[in-house]
């Protein structure tokens, strides 16, 4: 259990400095069905005096978002998995995707990586989500190493 307050808005991303957070030391909680349960976690600021240096990518997977027609989709990200059935948490997700539907994606380790855009995070994809995998239905692995260049990749993506 943990409770957040991001100073910016918003629901997703790294802590950042100004957000309020912590864990609660009691964990892990157990709620039987019909209880409750009242906890209390005393929040802390992340200071910017803790902040070390930025760890710069191995490298930016790169590319375009598009539906089958082509049309790009502003606003999907995209994530990377280690396993190709592409679910529990991701190792690294991508900022929304721009206006033409180009994405960044900054991957800081090297390794197999399978890629699947998305609307929202967490839990199956929500009817009338964009969703599609790198590589189609199974899925492609991409390779990141560092130091050698990627290709752009294309993730063609349909609504749920």
């Amino acid at each position: 259990l943990l409770a957040r307050k991001r100073a910016k808005g918003g629901r997703f991303g790294p802590i950042e400095v100004g957000d309020y957070f912590n864990y609660y030391f009691g964990n892990p909680v157990t709620v039987k069905q019909g209880e409750s349960r009242e906890v209390r976690i005393e929040a802390i600021t992340r200071l910017s005096m803790l902040e070390g240096e930025e760890i710069a990518p191995v490298q930016e997977l790169r590319g375009h978002i598009r539906t089958a027609a082509g049309e790009p989709t502003p606003g999907v990200r995209v994530f990377a998995y280690r396993e190709a059935a592409m679910t529990g948490t991701p190792a690294f997700f991508s900022p929304p995707a721009d206006a033409e539907g180009r994405f960044v994606l900054p991957v800081d380790l090297a390794g197999t990586y399978y890629l699947v855009a998305r609307e929202s995070f967490g839990g199956p994809a929500a009817p009338g989500e964009f969703y599609g995998r790198y590589g189609g239905e199974q899925g492609k692995p991409i390779e990141v190493r560092e130091g050698v260049a990627l290709k752009e990749v294309t993730i063609d993506v349909q609504r749920r």
